[in-house]
């Protein structure tokens, strides 16, 4: 082999795995929206001590905690999700990622409704008593009482698996599953009757479910029923669909109503204050037509995709208005490319876009290899830049501060704009403040005494983050760009937020009694946080036609169905049978297509400065097998020994008319069905590599 031809291919080795890697260090394609607050709500965003009131609309995402107060009420939306917080409800989330939904819930009442799986995602809340997976769409209650004594979660519809020291239990619908006490003592109740709060969370359940604007978006947007009422559907020639807000100004134009809050992983984010302020600022486009602004949401067809804000950056050193350096931004229009202001992989820069407007694959990939292989020039000029409200430009001060824009606006001149230059990012180091919006501190917290509980968890928690003032420093170094992982791999955290204990571990053995009624559902061992593994198939579409007013997606992606298949991700355990005297509880299940399943690891340490329990005794020797998101089985590798089977362990066993045996340790699973394998997958390279 030539010397030349030996360096072309390490190189391309070296390419293709900087690509794969580099997916690891992507942001999530997802982001909660705060869609609703009433009366006093608390936030601590993540990497501060500080508690400001929540504000509408803000995207949150891991590590961020809120508090509802006597008279306060919270709605949150992820993705096909909705969580909702009663009064005195203390709330976090472990980690949201493109794979699961962690929620440690202190204190209070939480109503969580799951319209859809099929995405492959996992939801799991973590209460001090138990860990509890939702394993079918429905809706889910869970009470934690403020003492921290005991945990009920109530299946109102749907299906879930409660795990409280080493023992897992199916709640199926119509069923309650509490655990009391440090000793966990488990017993089954029956659901509760309806409550004000169950209510007014059915009452929202439906105004979500018959939005008309669900069969223009997808389903997995945040927010889309806010735009019913807010503003009107029509069919353009040139773009397809477009929506169009009503009751707003005449000189109204978009990212103008509103501020800008520091964010990670993403960095400056915007928050808007109308209503209806979510979906259109983070999802798809804007144009200016026929004298008026309308939004294209993008093509339909796979997982939404979120974005910080979709706009092009003016600024640079010499940008200047009235003597202080300035930023500046004008809103895409349909087929421009969203440029990440933070490291981004080949693969997440191409799906961001086309998950957000009709571009070509090609378009995509050039952009890409032109702005971070080439190093190439940003564009000249933007569709949008000579629309009336089209470019906006503040002073950096306001926009660290969290100023409201529509007050903080300045008008550069026209030779200024002249030489203006468009920049990957906004050069702009935050403050502290940026973090909270510059919103004052607030007095309205939780008592100091939930934090320090220890939560049961069976996803191993992300590891603590470094704190916003040890990263100050690398900020100031880096305006506008979040944090890399390796840099922040080197901070820290000063302290841990409080202790985590693995839900899926025995305690010590002690006298105790499960009363009969209780559904053993076997053991699982502790799971570690899915590894990221790309975004699934991208669908193009070639956008909406003029005219196309019925519904796109299928009446399944928006109603709730109690029957529809667990989902196929492996930190989600699979749905047990129910007894035969309880089967007849559950629906009937569709033929639905399975979700891909990410790749994960057989077993991730616990992270070194978390305070948890040993990991259980494992006897098999073979490890887990393999998942790859984009192989639609799991890769059994034909040298790894069968999983272990000892004599010893008994079968479960089902009586028709005797109670319920008391938990015990499972028995080991089957062995896996011996399947051929897939082709392996291809690594995603960008062009020019």
């Amino acid at each position: 082999m030539s010397k030349k031809l030996l360096i072309f291919f390490t190189a391309s080795a070296l390419t293709a795995t900087t690509a794969l890697r580099a997916d690891d260090e992507d942001p999530p394609r997802r982001a909660a929206r705060l869609g609703l607050v009433e009366g006093t709500v608390s936030l601590q965003p993540a990497s501060v001590d500080d508690w400001i009131s929540a504000e509408l609309n803000r995207p949150l995402t891991t590590g961020d905690r809120l508090w509802s107060a006597d008279d306060g009420q919270a709605e949150l939306s992820i993705g096909s999700a909705i969580m909702r917080l009663s009064h005195r409800t203390d709330a976090a989330f472990v980690n949201l990622d493109d794979h699961i939904t962690q929620v440690e819930l202190f204190s209070g009442i939480m109503i969580l409704t799951v319209r859809d799986l099929t995405n492959g995602e996992a939801v799991e809340v973590d209460t001090p008593q138990l860990a509890f997976t939702v394993l079918r769409p429905g809706k889910y209650r869970f009470d934690v009482d403020e003492h921290g004594e005991s945990t009920l979660v109530t299946v109102v519809n749907g299906e879930g698996e409660a795990m409280a020291a080493g023992q897992a239990y199916s709640v199926l619908p119509g069923e309650g599953a509490k655990v009391a006490g440090d000793a966990a003592v488990y017993s089954k109740v029956a659901a509760p009757p309806p409550d004000p709060f169950d209510d007014w969370c059915a009452r929202r359940d439906k105004r979500a479910e018959s939005s008309r604007s669900a069969q223009y978006i997808a389903p997995d947007v945040p927010g889309i029923e806010d735009l019913d009422e807010n503003g009107i559907w029509h069919a353009n020639p040139q773009y397809g669909e477009m929506w169009m807000p009503t009751g707003v100004p005449d000189d109204w134009a978009p990212y103008r109503a509103g501020h800008w809050d520091w964010i990670e992983p993403w960095g400056w984010t915007w928050v808007d204050d109308t209503a209806w302020g979510f979906a259109p600022f983070h999802y798809g486009r804007w144009v200016f037509v026929g004298g008026a602004w309308g939004w294209i949401p993008g093509p339909l067809g796979g997982p939404a995709f979120f974005a910080p804000a979709l706009v092009a950056w003016i600024g640079g050193d010499g940008f200047v208005v009235g003597g202080e350096l300035a930023i500046g931004w004008v809103p895409l229009a349909p087929g421009e490319l969203f440029i990440p202001g933070y490291r981004a992989s080949a693969r997440y820069f191409e799906v961001v876009n086309a998950r957000n407007t009709v571009a070509s694959r090609t378009q995509i990939r050039n952009a890409y290899a032109n702005t971070y292989l080439n190093h190439g020039g940003s564009r000249t000029s933007y569709i949008n830049e000579h629309a009336r409200g089209g470019t906006t430009v503040v002073s950096h001060g306001a926009m660290t501060g969290g100023k409201p824009v529509m007050k903080s606006m300045v008008s550069p001149s026209k030779a200024t704009l002249a030489f203006k230059n468009y920049q990957q990012n906004a050069p702009v180091a935050p403050r502290r403040d940026s973090v909270s919006g510059g919103r004052p501190s607030t007095s309205a917290r939780p008592p100091a005494g939930l934090a320090n509980r220890t939560i049961m968890t069976k996803a191993a928690p992300p590891p603590d983050r470094p704190s916003f003032q040890q990263k100050e420093a690398a900020l100031r170094a880096h305006p506008g760009q979040p944090v890399d992982r390796a840099t922040m791999a080197n901070m820290h955290p000063a302290s841990e937020s409080h202790t985590y204990q693995s839900a899926t571990v025995k305690p010590a053995p002690r006298p105790a009694s499960t009363p009969a009624g209780t559904t053993l559902a076997g053991k699982s061992e502790p799971q570690a946080p899915p590894k990221r593994s790309g975004y699934g198939s991208i669908t193009k579409s070639p956008g909406r036609p003029a005219g196309a007013t019925g519904p796109v997606a299928g009446p399944g992606s928006r109603t709730l169905s109690t029957g529809s298949a667990p989902a196929g991700n492996p930190a989600t355990p699979v749905a047990k049978q129910a007894p035969a005297a309880e089967r007849h509880s559950l629906a009937p299940e569709p033929q639905r297509r399975p979700a891909p399943e990410p790749e994960h690891r057989a077993s991730a340490p616990a992270p070194e400065h978390r305070a948890t329990a040993p990991a259980p005794e494992h006897h098999a020797s073979a490890p887990a097998p393999e998942h790859h998101a984009s192989a639609p089985a799991p890769e059994h590798h034909a040298s790894a020994p069968a999983p272990e089977h000892h004599a010893s362990a008994p079968a479960p066993e089902h009586h028709a008319t005797a109670p319920a045996p008391a938990p015990r340790q499972s028995a080991p699973a089957a062995p896996p069905r011996q399947a051929a394998p897939p082709a392996a997958p291809r690594p995603y390279v960008p062009p020019h590599h």
